[in-house]
């Protein structure tokens, strides 16, 4: 009972600030997006989420303890910035509303989306991702750089019922490969929500 309403106080909170900064719509002008992390208490270690509010849904992440986040509304892009600075993780919204074009999910054209990501650089392999019952295009990259240490990257394109969310992870330095596996992991997590109403978020095991 305890953890259900310490959950629920966090909740109502995210969605209290996330729709209390969320200015109205004005035709023709391009949504804000807004970010809000919190931290909910675990048995085993504390989770720390992303909420990303944009025109028409809110999101919510997990996102790695390594990371730290960052938002710009002018691009309607969230970053995730890990602490050694060699990997960044951005998750862009395009949302449908008022007619905006979407990106293709169709094969050439998603991966020449992904190639222009990194100038220069690869596939090495690309795939489809299933989530929440949504499919789309995953690319794997990688460049070859001065130092030796290729950069490496991870693209994908995942629609949903409003739009399109992009995901790039671009990573170089030694824990690289670390670092692409925790691109899956974020994914994973994500939930989609209404404006309004109950936040949808993955639930972790042994919260209190």
């Amino acid at each position: 009972m305890l953890r259900q309403l310490l959950l629920a106080g966090v909740l109502a909170l995210a969605t209290f600030a996330t729709a209390a900064a969320e200015p109205a719509a004005t035709p023709g002008e391009e949504p804000l997006l807004r970010v809000l992390t919190f931290t909910e208490k675990t048995v085993r270690l504390p989770v720390l989420r992303a909420i990303i509010t944009a025109q028409t849904n809110r999101f919510s992440l997990v996102v790695p303890f390594e990371f730290h986040v960052g938002g710009d509304a002018n691009t309607k892009k969230v970053t995730l910035v890990s602490d050694d600075g060699n990997c960044v993780f951005t998750i862009s919204v395009h949302e449908s509303f008022g007619g905006r074009p979407l990106p293709s999910l169709k094969p050439e054209p998603a991966r020449a989306s992904a190639l222009s990501r990194i100038p220069g650089a690869k596939v090495l392999a690309e795939y489809t991702l299933n989530v929440l019952q949504y499919t789309g295009p995953v690319f794997d990259l990688e460049k070859d750089v001065a130092n030796g240490t290729p950069l490496l990257g991870r693209f994908a394109l995942i629609p949903y019922a409003n739009g399109v969310l992009e995901f790039q992870l671009n990573s170089t330095g030694p824990n690289a490969g670390q670092h692409v596996r925790r691109f899956n992991e974020v994914i994973s997590s994500l939930r989609i929500s209404p404006l309004t109403g109950e936040l949808e978020v993955l639930r972790i095991e042994n919260e209190i």
